[in-house]
């Protein structure tokens, strides 16, 4: 890490122990479909962890449901998931170790955060989890990771993709980094 001026972060699965809090939100949201929807919405979250709630919820209601969301509806799911998850996700653990690293690498090290959580919901769970502080910049949905990790490179002169790493768990993460040739460290077992 010593020859890396930036460390980016995916928020969940990489810093907080979020998978089963928001499985379990997804599948509360379609068990009044049935148990057929039900499974297919808990599959495809897991194969597609780093995608944004909204984009599911578009995809499920499409290709499951044979429904077309408008922006209302969208956007009273997105703050049904919100509010199934929030105080979940605040009492959650940090992933071990990721705590007393943040601490560690925030002393000489640029940090951000990317993730596909909305942004203004972002800023208040790392408020309310304390490591708000940590982050040099944080970004959140509507930006996907690859425009997050493009942005960061380009906002700051001392930054490129050479002396920076992101840290996720995801396809989604891999992608990103594989895209903007950002060298990443994958967290966890998938």
């Amino acid at each position: 890490m010593i020859n890396y001026k930036a460390i980016v972060f995916d928020f969940d699965g990489t810093l907080v122990d979020t998978f089963d809090i928001k499985t379990q939100a997804f599948g509360a949201m379609y068990q009044n479909y049935g148990d057929k929807i039900y499974k297919k919405v808990i599959n495809y979250h897991i194969k597609n962890e780093g995608i944004n709630r909204e984009l599911k919820f578009k995809f499920w209601h499409r290709n499951y449901l044979n429904k077309t969301l408008s922006s209302k509806d969208l956007e009273a799911l997105s703050n049904e998931f919100s509010c199934l998850v929030k105080d979940q996700i605040i009492s959650a653990p940090f992933i071990d170790g990721a705590y007393n690293f943040l601490l560690k690498a925030s002393k000489n090290k640029k940090l951000f955060v990317a993730s596909s959580i909305p942004d203004s919901e972002l800023k208040q769970l790392l408020k309310k989890k304390g490591i708000f502080n940590f982050f040099k910049k944080t970004y959140g949905y509507p930006k996907n990771k690859t425009s997050i990790l493009k942005k960061i490179i380009s906002d700051d002169d001392n930054l490129s993709k050479n002396n920076i790493i992101f840290i996720g768990d995801t396809k989604t993460d891999y992608l990103a980094s594989l895209e903007t040739k950002v060298r990443f460290i994958g967290v966890g077992d998938k």
